[in-house]
């Protein structure tokens, strides 16, 4: 069997509707761009080109993951973020343009550079990110996990900027006996959903991104808690905290940051979408005793 490009398109597109699958237009386009290694512009150069037989069934063969609720981004292997390009797998958090809003005020806050940490770095989107758009910085990135650091390692080489790679539950390796590891910003995307949440999300995040990227425990905030005690030892006096958030913890994280004495000038910004984003926080250069 042979069809136009359009056509094969059309039933790919029907197929993953079908399914579920929310842009499945979109979808259908990209999952053939990906299979030949074309743009947008080159697949509608090929709008009508017959595609042959073995053409037709690799590709149908990807339409059929994506049907299954595989992750686009996990059949292409990349996600788009700032402008650029990241590979992802099974191991790490899908980079999403919610974040983006993390990046923009960490980059309007770093104009002078200095020492950052992206801590629970995952694919490395945040701190590479921060690398490439702010030269005078330094940045390290952290994670617990190894094969998130790789892919963090990879990242950073494919955008062509250097980054330090740190295996680290939170902060425990920037401890010392000689004294703690000081940033000037910590900058972080922790797991925040609620266990009990988590079930209820679709398929797509449920089933393939990884646990230990989305639970954030009982009421979402074990992570939040972590940080808000530990981040004062490892922030440079007038250092910054940067926080992504769930779209319903704009009153719930920043009272975790008042209540731990360390922190003022705390701000929530909100995303494109108009939800509660990121929390930005000064250090105030003492610990609550």
């Amino acid at each position: 069997m042979s069809l136009e490009l359009k056509e094969a398109i059309k039933i790919a597109k029907n197929q993953l509707s079908d399914a579920g699958i929310h842009d499945a237009e979109n979808d259908a386009k990209e999952l053939y761009c990906n299979l030949m290694g074309i743009d947008r512009v080159g697949l509608m150069m090929r709008w009508t080109e017959i595609i042959q037989d073995n053409r037709l069934d690799a590709y149908f063969d990807l339409v059929e993951k994506r049907a299954a609720h595989t992750p686009l981004q996990h059949i292409t292997g990349m996600q788009e973020f700032m402008g650029m390009t990241f590979k992802v797998n099974e191991n790490v958090l899908i980079p999403r343009m919610d974040t983006e809003t993390l990046v923009y005020e960490a980059v309007k806050k770093l104009e002078r550079g200095g020492d950052v940490l992206d801590l629970g770095t995952g694919s490395g989107a945040i701190g590479i990110s921060i690398a490439k758009l702010c030269p005078k910085t330094k940045v390290t990135v952290s994670d617990i996990s190894e094969a998130a650091l790789a892919l963090a390692k990879e990242n950073a080489a494919m955008n062509k900027v250097k980054v330090k790679a740190v295996r680290s539950d939170l902060l425990s390796a920037f401890k010392s006996r000689l004294g703690a590891k000081k940033f000037d910003m910590i900058i972080s995307n922790p797991p925040y959903i609620a266990t009990e949440v988590i079930r209820e999300l679709e398929p797509e995040v449920r089933e393939h991104e990884p646990m230990l990227a989305l639970d954030g425990g009982a009421d979402g905030l074990d992570f939040y808690r972590i940080i808000a005690q530990d981040a004062p030892n490892h922030l440079k006096k007038e250092g910054m905290l940067l926080l992504e958030i769930g779209h319903d913890q704009g009153y719930l994280v920043p009272a975790l940051l008042r209540e731990s004495g360390c922190f003022d000038s705390i701000e929530v910004i909100k995303d494109i979408s108009g939800n509660d984003r990121v929390i930005t926080a000064h250090f105030t250069g003492h610990k609550k005793k």
